[in-house]
């Protein structure tokens, strides 16, 4: 299976990302955003603010690890799911790290 970012209308009628590595599982979810174009750009810069240390932050609450994505404004973009432990955060970052460079857009136009 080939690494994914699918572009997603939520019910509030706002668009998110979610990037799935090569086993389909979910390695990260962008922030809602109000269109289709803007949920792909918040991906792109995602993608290579993924590759910046000082862009990514490993976070725990209440026993559960996860990692969070800034942009160049210090401004959280995207987040991991859940994980049982830090291990689990850091094999999930370095995944997504892996991924980045080859993954596929899936719904990326918007029709209007």
């Amino acid at each position: 299976m080939t690494s994914t970012i699918a572009l997603q209308r939520g019910r509030d009628e706002r668009f998110t990302f979610v990037l799935f590595g090569d086993d389909g599982t979910e390695l990260l979810r962008g922030l809602p955003c109000f269109s289709r174009n803007q949920a792909q750009r918040s991906a792109e810069n995602t993608l290579r603010c993924l590759t910046t240390e000082k862009r990514v932050f490993l976070h725990q609450l209440h026993g559960q690890h996860y990692f969070v994505v800034h942009d160049d404004h210090n401004e959280m973009i995207a987040r991991s799911p859940h994980m049982l432990g830090p291990l689990a955060a850091t094999e999930i970052l370095a995944e997504a790290r892996e991924v980045a460079p080859r993954v596929v857009f899936e719904g990326a136009k918007d029709p209007h």
